[in-house]
């Protein structure tokens, strides 16, 4: 079976506000890497000490673990200029740390009334720096929230990937909340599946973005997992959903991509059974 590789969501752990203490846990629980999600302690990642990111980055490679970041940014106000160079520091900074999956949304780079033509444009300014780092910017289907944001639409990733080819360093990340509300597991999944190479994973009740545990809502896992069987998918699954959650949703997951002829990592069940 082909082996995926699993991280856990820094902003669903207990231990959330330091993320060296969310490196040592992920690493104590089996999986392989951390997605660094937006702030630790109150401070956003685009605006950490690089003192403190370098820190974190030495910590992750001493464990052997891996970091993806997630940051969590609001631009859309800035200045075209000034958003290309904030992003280009974002996306150094993250290289700087041996990070090599960046999921960002697209309205953290453009509302719908400044259209696509502005993330492009951010996004194409960072082209060197990932092609020469060898980094994946993944950008994540988001739901509408009553806005239609950028990201929530189907014709939002076409134009994204009619822009940027299959060989191209921008992909997708499909979020299975999300897509699960928008109804669109189907469309992301099949349309685009030569760009799929990052998954968040977690399940709702189809109206609300909850981030319950597999099992826990009514998404079809096994759905997503022949999905991305289909899409030849060699990417990686983030478990997006709370610790509480995973002693029965890792398994429930593992399952449905065992059915779907993948294998995950083997995460250590007493270490599990003690997560608050």
């Amino acid at each position: 079976m082909e082996r995926l590789l699993c991280y856990m969501s820094s902003a669903h752990m207990h231990c959330r506000e330091d993320w060296i203490a969310c490196l040592d846990h992920a690493k104590r629980m089996g999986f392989d890497g951390v997605e660094l999600f937006s702030e630790e302690n109150g401070v956003n990642f685009a605006d950490m000490p690089e003192a403190r990111c370098m820190e974190i980055a030495r910590h992750a490679k001493s464990l052997g673990i891996r970091i993806a970041a997630h940051p969590w940014v609001q631009w859309d106000c800035l200045p075209d200029g000034e958003l290309e160079g904030r992003f280009r520091g974002l996306i150094a900074r993250c290289i700087r740390m041996g990070i090599r999956e960046v999921n960002m949304h697209l309205h953290f780079l453009a509302n719908r009334a400044q259209g696509m033509a502005r993330a492009l444009n951010a996004t194409d300014a960072c082209m060197d720096l990932m092609e020469q780092a060898d980094l994946l910017l993944l950008y994540e289907n988001v739901p509408e929230h009553g806005n239609r944001e950028l990201g929530s639409e189907i014709a939002d990733f076409d134009s994204l990937f009619r822009h940027y080819g299959p060989g191209s360093k921008v992909m997708m990340n499909v979020d299975t909340g999300h897509a699960h509300i928008m109804h669109q597991i189907a469309p992301l999944c099949e349309d685009f599946g030569a760009y799929w190479k990052y998954t968040h994973i977690n399940d709702n009740d189809g109206l609300n973005d909850l981030h319950l545990a597999p099992g826990c809502g009514t998404l079809d896992i096994d759905a997503v997992a022949h999905a991305a069987r289909r899409a030849n998918y060699t990417g990686i699954l983030t478990m997006e959903y709370g610790e509480t959650g995973l002693r029965t949703g890792v398994p429930a997951t593992a399952d449905a991509y065992a059915r779907a002829g993948y294998e995950l990592a083997r995460l250590n069940d007493e270490t599990l059974a003690k997560c608050p």
